[in-house]
């Protein structure tokens, strides 16, 4: 949560030229603000009001080939409004960050990690209009050992039947040490209560709400998040860190904010992401969630992302956007810090931390805010036809990027970009013509460019059912120098593939083939497409199309 720094990562946006059918979205604060609807609009009206997707070019690329989105739901930037260093008693004297947004009876509450003298703690500050703010100091203090010694910070709070009101809070023993004493793992959940969200709160060190544990995606850190209430069941969409320092958000859950917390066996979306904190709010019209959360780069947190989906315990990696990062911050170029967020009128508030230029340094951060206008306009959850993002490859870079997550082996031709397998077409001679429609670019499938342990693989933004049919057309091609090869083509549900296999070496040289895949799937769950070679001759793969799905007849 406090321990990275990057560089800039920032893609160019188009409007979408083709686009499933969308739907308008109002927003609603969930458990701590009040609510707000708005009608839908038409889907795909031209006059849709709101904020809509645009497709990202020029796409990011991380050392670990994870996939980038494919859209932008861009907010626009209001600039730094709290500025570090000028907090009561020099509680924030080195930063304020980690903007924590709550709206309660007509004030808004704004809790922030102060870094002060001894260490980190979290800070109040309130405000009647977003505009005017006043410093409170911190809420809370170090603990006299163990869990919250070194550092107290990043509270999430909910009112209870009685009225209650709970704070689950990060601690840790351990930070840095030095002038900055920048909290490290374990990141524990901790638990607090007061009557009144300005507090003075009361710790609750026993029951321990939730912990590390080896072995897990939780293993390294285990810290608090968004909670709401659904039904007589309270969900957490808390932080979690593996043993291998890849980050996510999963859901933990009780009956009993006294008591213990049970965490879901897998998170909700994969550690490959690499996630920090949630911010989770509901539409009711559109029946959607939306999960706000930090994403980390290769070195530190470089954006604000959002996902969507109808169902709070079904999320898909592919169903995902870009709301904030060097592109569009008008002040932090190269590192913006945990989102939050509230609705205000018809629009949605964006608080966030950010170090300001082209500083990646985890000190002197200050908080600022974006807005996004309401409603928001996202991907049909339940459409027929699927995007597949660059399934003709058009888009070469020097590393790995784009849609396509494992997308990179090392070349020395000169026609192939450095770390990347795709390759021009007609370029050093390998075929006298492209795939008609299918651009300039082909990716190269073998053992050793997409081998079964590391496939060409792309999450796709829709969850389907047993008995649905799945097809996609591809194209596959055999250059005139090569004997042909064997690739593997398949659907993934949930983790389940749907596979069939290809020969190209009953192709003629210098020639390519249309081909299509069809399944019937027989479990539900996330899809995903994906394709990888089992011999070292390769096939050329091109122009790939959107994947039509057939509901299974009622």
């Amino acid at each position: 949560m406090h321990t990275m720094a990057t560089h800039n990562q920032t893609a160019e946006p188009r409007n979408i030229r083709h686009m499933p059918k969308v739907f308008g979205l109002a927003m609603v604060v969930i458990g701590i603000s009040i609510p707000f609807t708005s009608a839908a609009t038409k889907p795909g009206a031209a006059s849709t009001p709101g904020t809509g997707l645009v497709l990202v070019e020029n796409p990011v690329s991380y050392a670990d080939g994870r996939p980038y989105p494919s859209y932008r739901l861009n907010a626009v930037d209001q600039g730094m409004f709290l500025e570090y260093g000028k907090g009561p008693n020099e509680c924030d004297t080195m930063n304020a960050r980690e903007a924590l947004i709550n709206y309660v009876d007509g004030t808004y509450y704004l809790y922030y990690d102060g870094a002060g003298a001894k260490g980190w703690v979290s800070c109040l500050a309130v405000s009647k209009d977003l505009k005017t703010w006043e410093r409170k100091g911190p809420l809370l203090d170090f603990g006299p050992g163990g869990s919250d010694s070194a550092a107290a910070c990043s509270p999430w709070i909910i009112k209870d039947d009685n009225n209650l009101w709970h704070m689950y809070y990060l601690g840790t023993p351990n930070t840095t040490g030095g002038v900055d004493k920048i909290p490290i793992a374990p990141y524990l959940a901790l638990h607090a209560t007061s009557t009144s969200p300005a507090g003075p709160w009361t710790k609750r060190y026993n029951p321990v709400p939730f912990s590390t544990k080896d072995g897990t995606y939780y293993s390294m850190s285990a810290y608090p998040g968004h909670i709401l209430k659904q039904g007589n069941e309270y969900m957490m969409f808390f932080g979690a860190a593996d043993a291998k320092v890849r980050r996510t958000i999963s859901i933990a859950r009780t009956k009993d904010l006294n008591g213990e917390w049970t965490l879901d066996p897998t998170p909700a979306l994969p550690v490959t992401e690499n996630l920090e904190n949630s911010s989770v709010y509901y539409e009711p019209t559109g029946k959607t969630w939306f999960l706000f959360t930090n994403h980390i780069g290769d070195l530190c947190p470089d954006a604000i992302w959002v996902y969507w989906t109808k169902n709070l315990n079904v999320w898909n990696p592919a169903c995902k956007a870009i709301v904030l990062d060097g592109s569009n911050c008008t002040w932090s170029h190269k590192c913006i810090g945990m989102p939050s967020v509230v609705q205000v009128g018809d629009k949605l508030y964006v608080f966030y931390d950010a170090p300001g230029g082209d500083s990646t340094n985890e000190m002197r951060r200050s908080v600022g805010k974006a807005t996004l206008q309401l409603p928001l306009n996202v991907l049909d959850p339940g459409m027929l036809q699927v995007p597949v993002m660059n399934g003709s490859f058009e888009t070469p870079g020097k590393s790995p990027g784009g849609p396509w997550a494992k997308f990179g082996s090392p070349w020395s031709t000169i026609e192939a970009p450095t770390n990347f397998q795709q390759l021009q077409v007609v370029t050093g001679d390998a075929f006298t013509g492209t795939v008609d429609g299918g651009g300039n670019w082909a990716a190269l499938i073998s053992t050793d460019d997409a081998p079964a342990d590391h496939p060409l693989t792309q999450y796709l933004p829709r969850n389907v059912s047993a008995g649905d049919t799945l097809t996609v057309t591809f194209w596959l091609g055999r250059q005139k120098v090569s004997p042909g090869g064997q690739a593997v083509a398949y659907f993934d549900v949930g983790g389940t593939q749907y596979p069939t296999t290809i020969d190209t070496t009953s192709l003629a040289a210098d020639s390519w083939k249309s081909y299509t895949l069809t399944k019937e799937i027989a479990n539900s769950g996330n899809l995903s497409l994906g394709f990888y070679g089992t011999t070292k001759a390769a096939s050329w793969l091109d122009k790939i199309s959107d994947v039509t799905v057939k509901p299974k007849a009622p």
